[in-house]
């Protein structure tokens, strides 16, 4: 699961979790400045491991 202040990375994007609030990471664009962080579910979020340095995609399944 993500943690504060780690990174992450999105479609090609590099994000760094400000904030877990109500079960949502607050993700920031570490290239931009400006603008509003984008809101995941922390069950969705894909995280680096940190006992194994490997990169986590959760598997999210969708409704039939």
């Amino acid at each position: 699961m993500i943690q504060e202040h780690t990174m992450t990375v999105i479609d090609s994007k590099t994000y760094r979790c400000i904030k877990i609030e109500d079960g949502y990471a607050h993700l920031k664009d570490i290239t931009q400045e400006q603008g509003r962080p984008t809101k995941v579910k922390i069950d969705e979020c894909p995280y680096i491991d940190s006992e194994t340095g490997k990169y986590v995609v959760p598997v999210i399944e969708k409704p039939k």
